[in-house]
């Protein structure tokens, strides 16, 4: 995957357009599909890096440092830990303000963190 496609590939994980993207960071149209063919420019691409919360290696290799990999790896194993404690007999009935919490409450507050893990990574 080059450059390009892994912009392209950023813009539909966060269901944003290219277009989108360059007009939010004040690029010329059609600069993000000449990245492909044309020396693209160090700032801009640190603009991207930003707008996307990835590494401006990650943007130029498609590699992220191992540091961030390591957290993500991290926040998983934490998520999980989390999410086994919920369901388990030992936490039943979790209790919020001194009422039980049912098993929907339970999911809709693991989504809530998977969609928290998800941003982080961005």
């Amino acid at each position: 995957m080059d450059m390009k496609e892994r912009i392209r590939h950023l813009c539909k994980l966060n269901h944003v357009s290219m277009n989108k993207v360059e007009g939010d960071l004040g690029f010329g149209k059609g600069y993000l599909s000449k990245l492909g063919t044309s020396k693209p420019n160090a700032e801009k691409l640190k603009k991207i890096a930003d707008y996307f919360n990835v590494s401006l290696d990650f943007i130029m290799t498609g590699k992220e440092d191992e540091q961030k990999e390591k957290d993500n790896t991290d926040l998983k194993q934490k998520y999980s830990e989390l999410e086994e404690l919920l369901r388990s007999d030992s936490m039943k009935p979790v209790r919020y303000d001194g009422k039980p919490v049912n098993n929907d409450t339970i999911d809709l507050l693991l989504k809530q963190i998977e969609i928290s893990l998800a941003m982080l990574k961005k």
